[in-house]
């Protein structure tokens, strides 16, 4: 189960539940930046292959 939907399951404290989805936001922003960099790379790579 993702961290934003054991958020949102009852009886998960609002401490809890803020904590999940926090990771979860930051996992979301972590990934991103994977594939801006794989982006990025590749660019690079093209650009040094010319």
């Amino acid at each position: 189960m993702a961290y934003r939907n054991k958020a949102e399951v009852a009886g998960v404290t609002p401490r809890t539940a803020t904590v999940l989805k926090n990771i979860a936001k930051n996992l979301t922003a972590l990934a991103n930046q994977y594939e801006t960099l794989a982006v990025i790379a590749n660019e690079e790579r093209r650009h040094i292959a010319h």
